[in-house]
């Protein structure tokens, strides 16, 4: 982009600038260029060690390219050295839960939801994590809050009714499965769900297996 060549071209001319190397790490971060932009944090942080901002975003690189270790690696860093944000909590979570281990992306999930509680994105990722751990009413409960928060749109409806199939309240999960599709007409999946829905009010739950 435009704006990675004119920090590019900054950086080059300034190459113990950790303050350039950080903004050249987010504009190629914007572009998908994520390979540079893990160089360009690799530089920014051996000028900066300290500065969590740095360990956060070359996290978020980390977790962009399938690194998922490296990038909890980092979160822990930044909380270490002082770090503390509602997205911080949720993409440490996030991470946690592609590693597998739903516990501590159940404790990381819900302190997004206390640092940012007028955030409708953390109680959505907060519900499906706790759909994954099996928690169903709480994962409920935050879908709700979620939809209290900015009403129905196609991530709430989405997780609302992902909670309510494993409920196997499928007259409710085809209402929100419907309002997913209003949401966003284009996604495949949408459709295919509310077909399983139709399917077990019509067939029975054993006509699921």
């Amino acid at each position: 982009t435009q704006a990675a060549g004119a920090f590019n071209t900054a950086s080059d001319a300034n190459p113990r600038d950790a303050e350039v190397a950080h903004l050249l790490a987010i504009s190629l971060g914007y572009g998908n260029d994520h390979l540079s932009a893990l160089r360009a944090f690799n530089r920014a942080i051996r000028l900066k060690p300290n500065q969590a901002q740095l360990f956060e975003g070359r996290g978020n690189i980390h977790q962009q390219l399938g690194n998922v270790r490296a990038a909890i690696a980092d979160y822990e860093i930044a909380l270490d050295n002082g770090a503390a944000s509602g997205m911080l909590y949720a993409n440490c979570g996030i991470a946690y839960r592609k590693l597998g281990d739903i516990d501590k992306a159940l404790v990381y999930c819900r302190k997004a939801t206390i640092a940012e509680p007028d955030d409708a994105f953390f109680y959505v990722n907060f519900s499906c994590a706790l759909c994954e751990a099996g928690k169903l009413e709480l994962s409920l409960k935050n879908a709700e809050k979620a939809i209290e928060l900015v009403g129905i749109n196609t991530h709430t409806a989405k997780m609302k009714a992902r909670v309510l199939w494993k409920m196997s309240e499928f007259e409710e999960c085809l209402k929100y499965w419907t309002e997913t599709i209003r949401c966003d007409p284009e996604d495949p999946e949408n459709y295919y769900c509310r077909a399983k829905c139709y399917k077990a009010l019509w067939c029975g739950d054993h006509a699921l297996t």
